[in-house]
């Protein structure tokens, strides 16, 4: 039986021990390495509230079995830097266990609340460098998504019904890399003049950068795209929020 604890919510801190816990940021590994989860790291890590921090990718490096390795044993929490819970969550959830049976995994990243609030912030801002009202503007949050798993999309639609919800913008909707709605099919459903890209994804690499920029480009819409959230500074302290770790 796995002794990995069950996911927590985003608001619930980790057990007491007594001891400075050491936090894993696990990524995919866009291009092959941990990217923004490692940047994030590095931040955190300066700022000396954990015994350790730690960066690793999942298909990349540093390799997650590498990094777990040199942890010393303790208290350990493993914070998936991936927006969604679906097929990419269990290969992660199955190799911790073998690796490091003791270790706690928090949520995914992208399943706190807080996550919607700063894809807002994100287009917000640009729609201002822009000059455009968001009231006319239609917010697309472009995810990766994947047919391996059903659940993959379900964060991002949660996202979106809750941007929705506030009455900011004049449409919300949801596309995927990997699944549909593709960029071009969401984009054809809004009837708003303008689209505010904003990437639910965690890093800025072929896909949160260039790629959803060219099909965004390709629909012949007008619209910005304004990056994934992955590497934005506002995220370290819903990092901290999601590990449980307050």
């Amino acid at each position: 039986m796995s002794t990995i604890a069950s996911p927590l919510p985003a608001t619930e801190p980790a057990p007491a021990s007594g001891r400075a816990p050491v936090l894993l940021l696990c990524a995919h590994g866009a291009r092959g390495v941990a990217g923004a989860a490692a940047r994030h790291a590095g931040v955190l890590r300066r700022q000396g509230r954990f015994a350790a921090v730690e960066a690793c990718a999942l298909f990349g490096v540093p390799k997650l079995e590498t990094v777990l390795a040199r942890i010393a044993p303790g208290p350990l929490t493993v914070l998936p830097f991936m927006m969604a819970e679906g097929h990419t969550l269990q290969v992660l959830e199955e190799r911790l266990r073998a690796a490091r049976p003791d270790a706690r995994l928090a949520r995914a990243l992208g399943s706190h609340a807080g996550i919607a609030d700063l894809l807002v912030a994100r287009a917000l801002k640009g729609l201002r460098a822009h000059g455009r009202e968001p009231g006319e503007t239609a917010l697309l949050l472009v995810g990766h998504g994947t047919t391996r798993h059903p659940d993959s999309a379900l964060t991002a639609k949660r996202h979106a019904a809750a941007i929705t919800a506030r009455g900011i913008f004049a449409e919300v909707g949801v596309a995927f890399l990997d699944e549909a709605p593709a960029v071009a099919e969401a984009a054809a459903r809004f009837g708003a003049p303008f689209i505010a890209g904003v990437g639910f994804l965690t890093d800025a690499g072929q896909h949160g950068a260039s790629d959803v920029a060219r099909l965004m480009v390709e629909t012949g819409r007008a619209g910005v795209y304004f990056g994934p959230i992955g590497p934005d500074p506002a995220l370290l302290p819903l990092i901290i929020e999601a590990a449980g770790l307050q």
